[in-house]
């Protein structure tokens, strides 16, 4: 039996909240609804609980029974918010200066050292960059928990510019990257150790197999690790190439090894899950929306090329069968399906902005992704009414058919295909719905409600 999906928003236009300071969220249920406000406890370790935030939702991260929500602070800082994915609910928040990783109940973070750094001999300058590892609370009205901090030795400090451009945490594993005094990446792996303190471990070696050339470097590399924490992929853009790579390393006797290196295929961000790792394909020109293409393995065997995904965005999240991209150049996020007849990935859906007109007024929707067990949630970081500090929107996972553009929820549905996309199947599942083509080459499915159609289209289902 074939499982299909479809998204349907919580209220006739969605259910978003959009942090307006650091101790408030806005939930609105409708679009011309007013907009309750809930309180929220700031952190004890947060810098300034009057720090007002924007980009809500340049970032989202999966951890246990919940979500992890990146917005701007102040001084260049970022809010890290802990949301309770049933109640919707925050349940911490911190300040941190760099970029955040998790999974499970970790968050991996850089920050500023901090005076309390200095006396504990870790480091000499309070400013200082170091790596944190967080737990999620145990309880409500707690913060975070620091578990450990590190920082890389002395041998290998000097050599670095910016600690901690990216990061991704698997397992016990933590990969950062960090720009070199010679304008390139590299990747440190810290390890989480049995007494849950961090350590360093090893560097990566990311540039062209057996080049040392300055010019055979990666620039702008994204990094992601696997659950295990037994594969890690490098993805960047080849400084001599001028196009993307893709570096793979796996588990041995002696920490993680290289073992296959694909060109002109990767350069943007990167995932693995499992058996696969998806990757954009980017370049120093083209930094945002982009194809991705999955790479397969199996047991004991390389990865090899499979496909490339049949939509284009620049975020992506991968849960089970099913893969979110955002596409917030045009302000859709959309579905796919794991195929078990061919083994490929399907066009599900797609997924506009909730109450507004794509492209219009644009509030990047699709910025950031997540698939977490029934629900999507989605970023739409830019400053727009109603939510002049972004806004993150969630939506429930439910099941409908396969192939819908525009779909509706179990309620009552005014449903319209948008006029700039050239077809569309506008779908209701439930309810007394109004579905509207706006082109012939539009398609109609009226579900199992008593529905409406109107306009003209190459297919007309299930309406009076």
């Amino acid at each position: 039996m074939s499982f299909s999906t479809a998204f349907c928003r919580r209220g006739p236009h969605g259910r978003a909240l959009a942090a307006v300071l650091a101790v408030a969220v806005v939930a609105s249920a409708s679009a011309a609804a007013a907009a309750p406000v809930a309180t929220l406890s700031s952190s004890e370790t947060a810098r300034s609980d009057q720090a007002r935030l924007s980009g809500t939702g340049t970032n989202l991260l999966r951890v246990d029974n919940g979500v992890i929500v990146v917005s701007n602070a102040d001084l260049g800082s970022s809010a890290v918010t802990y949301i309770d994915i049933e109640t919707l609910d925050v349940r911490a928040q911190q300040v941190v200066s760099g970029p955040t990783a998790a999974q499970g109940r970790r968050l991996a973070v850089i920050d500023v050292a901090g005076e309390s750094a200095v006396e504990q001999g870790l480091v000499e300058d309070p400013s200082t960059p170091v790596l944190r590892l967080l737990t999620l609370p145990e309880a409500d009205g707690e913060g975070f928990t620091e578990a450990s901090a590190a920082v890389l030795p002395a041998a290998v400090a000097p050599s670095i510019q910016r600690f901690g451009t990216a990061i991704a945490l698997g397992g016990n594993a933590i990969a950062v990257v960090s720009e070199t005094t010679q304008r390139s990446d590299r990747v440190d792996i810290f390890t989480v150790t049995f007494d849950g303190r961090l350590r360093w471990a090893q560097q990566l070696e990311i540039g062209s197999a057996g080049e040392q050339r300055r010019s055979a470097a990666l620039l702008q590399t994204n990094v992601a690790v696997s659950s295990s924490g037994a594969v890690i992929a490098a993805s960047g853009v080849n400084r001599l190439a001028g196009s993307g790579e893709v570096a793979i390393f796996r588990i041995g006797t002696n920490g993680w090894i290289p073992t296959q290196r694909f060109v002109r295929i990767g350069g943007g961000p990167v995932v693995v899950d499992g058996e696969r790792v998806v990757v954009q394909r980017s370049s120093f020109f083209v930094r945002d929306s982009g194809p991705w293409t999955v790479l397969s393995t199996a047991p004991g065997r390389p990865f090899g090329t499979v496909e490339e995904l049949p939509v284009e965005g620049s975020s992506i999240s991968i849960w089970g069968n099913h893969v979110a991209v955002g596409d917030p150049d045009n302000d859709f996020v959309y579905l796919l399906e794991l195929s078990s007849d061919t083994g490929s990935y399907r066009f599900s859906q797609a997924i506009p902005v909730p109450g507004g007109n794509p492209g219009s007024g644009s509030p990047r929707f699709g910025t950031s992704v997540v698939l977490v067990h029934d629900r999507l949630v989605v970023g739409a970081p830019d400053a727009t009414a109603p939510y002049p500090a972004g806004a993150f929107h969630v939506f429930d996972v439910v099941e409908g058919p396969v192939g819908c553009t525009i779909v509706g929820t179990q309620d009552d549905d005014d449903l319209r295909a948008p006029e700039d996309r050239i077809s569309n199947t506008v779908c209701g599942l439930a309810g007394a719905d109004l579905l509207i083509a706006s082109s012939t080459t539009d398609r109609l499915d009226g579900g199992s409600g008593r529905d409406q159609c109107e306009g003209e289209a190459d297919r007309i289902t299930n309406c009076e």
